[in-house]
């Protein structure tokens, strides 16, 4: 019990300390409420498309809960308070603004693509895992994984091997070309695919809070755990939408 509570109250120091610090985020007893009362400035925390149980045992319910309610919901205010000081983004979707950058403007292009590449990833994390997921790809982009990495086997050594290496905080992605050709890439801190114009097709998040308080140091069963809940009915519509951009 007592390296249980040890382990928890590490965990949540962890939390407030990368809120304040690491993402630059409003401190979570800080974080103010969204209002929906116009287009993109007030934009609102997605709801997962499932309950907060049920990625039980591989994802336990209080990482879903402190990373969907408190981490992500810090990228959607701080992006929305950056937002409203720059009224030709009212209207235009974060999605929008990750694939053109060139239209923010210079002194907050950083901060507002940190924020939007926040709510981005999360929001394609939660669909790349289902509670009815896992087991082997089949349809196109399961003969895509085959075709291109000689076996699932081989690809989910690959993806493991790349998701070990990265070093510090971000994500690991299978992306598209518009050719059907897939690739393992790992993204830093908030970065995303779309700045590179590449589909993502799945997606997993690096950062220590996805996983420290059920795993603690042991990423290498987290990563392990992905293929248990991965979604490959999501993952099948985003590779056929990748020959229609």
């Amino acid at each position: 019990m007592k390296k249980q509570l040890k382990y928890l109250l590490g965990f949540f120091l962890f939390i407030v300390i990368c809120s304040e610090t690491v993402y630059g985020l409003t401190p979570l007893n800080n974080i103010p409420k969204s209002n929906s009362s116009c287009l993109n400035s007030t934009y609102t925390l997605e709801p997962l498309p499932y309950s907060q149980d049920s990625l039980e045992p591989y994802w336990d319910s209080d990482t879903i809960v402190i990373h969907h309610e408190k981490i992500e919901q810090a990228y959607v205010d701080n992006y929305i308070s950056e937002v409203r000081r720059y009224p030709e983004l009212e209207s235009i979707d974060f999605e929008e603004i990750l694939h053109n950058s060139k239209i923010i403007q210079k002194e907050s292009k950083e901060t507002i693509l940190k924020y939007a590449g926040g709510i981005y990833n999360h929001n394609f994390l939660w669909r790349s895992i289902s509670p009815q997921g896992g087991g082997n790809p089949t349809a196109n982009i399961g003969d895509a994984i085959e075709t291109q990495f000689k076996s699932f086997d081989n690809f989910k050594l690959e993806f493991e091997k790349t998701a070990l290496n990265l070093c510090g905080s971000g994500w690991i992605w299978i992306v598209s070309d518009n050719k059907g050709n897939l690739s393992i890439k790992t993204t830093l801190n908030e970065d995303t695919p779309l700045v590179k114009k590449e589909h993502p097709i799945l997606c997993l998040d690096l950062w220590e809070h996805a996983y420290y308080l059920k795993y603690q140091n042991r990423k290498s069963e987290y990563v392990t755990s992905f293929w248990s809940i991965v979604n490959w009915e999501f993952a099948e519509n985003n590779y056929l939408n990748a020959f229609k951009k």
